[in-house]
């Protein structure tokens, strides 16, 4: 694949482990695009993307996201680097779409444009996602992601600086909406985990 867009004149630099990424062969390279995986530390991710960023002001950023919004990465759109291209995973198997978001992310820098998904809306993904997430509010999404890592209500608490109580009264009001109800022979929380990564496409970490 690398032979290919150097065959069409691109310099890609694909990024999964960023803990054993060779910065230094990144300068050397001087690459045009970037393409992040999301799956293997969303955070460090945009961090990286930022930085390499200041390395190279004109470089295209690509992101692979199995999860048809980054907010089940627990990102938002807005903070994210401006240019930015986001495609499906099940769509980089296509070679001329994969190509066209390599592409159109270098001259989205150019223009500083913000962050657009490819071919993301015709998705079915997309439309899953739609009919059983869009209800929740954005807090309540925030809340049901931590939860679907495994986060206990004490923790979830921490994390978001309000109430245990305030988590358990939002996390009753998300099994409502899903339509998961409490039982003695259900696990609640497990049913609403395995529900978020079934909709959401979200890799299970």
């Amino acid at each position: 694949m690398k032979s290919h867009f150097r065959a069409i004149g691109l310099g890609v630099i694909e990024v999964k482990n960023f803990k054993t990424f060779d910065s230094k062969a990144v300068m050397e390279f001087n690459p045009d695009v970037a393409v992040i995986s999301l799956s293997f530390d969303r955070l460090a991710g945009v961090v990286f993307a930022d930085k390499l960023r200041l390395l190279f002001p004109s470089i295209g950023l690509v992101f692979i996201s199995d999860a048809p919004k980054v907010q089940m990465y627990g990102l938002v759109e807005k903070e994210m680097p401006f240019g930015s291209k986001v495609i499906l995973k099940n769509s980089v198997t296509d070679i001329f779409i994969l190509q066209d978001a390599l592409h159109s992310s270098v001259d989205a820098v150019a223009n500083r444009e913000k962050l657009s998904w490819v071919q993301n809306q015709t998705s079915t993904d997309l439309q899953a996602w739609e009919s059983e997430f869009d209800s929740l509010s954005a807090i309540q999404l925030e809340t049901y992601r931590l939860l679907a890592t495994g986060l206990s209500n004490a923790e979830i608490a921490r994390v978001r600086e309000v109430s245990e109580k305030s988590v358990e009264h939002i996390i009753g009001r998300i099994a409502v909406t899903m339509g998961i109800a409490s039982s003695p022979k259900i696990n609640q929380r497990v049913k609403l985990a395995r529900e978020f990564f079934r909709v959401s496409g979200a890799p299970i970490n």
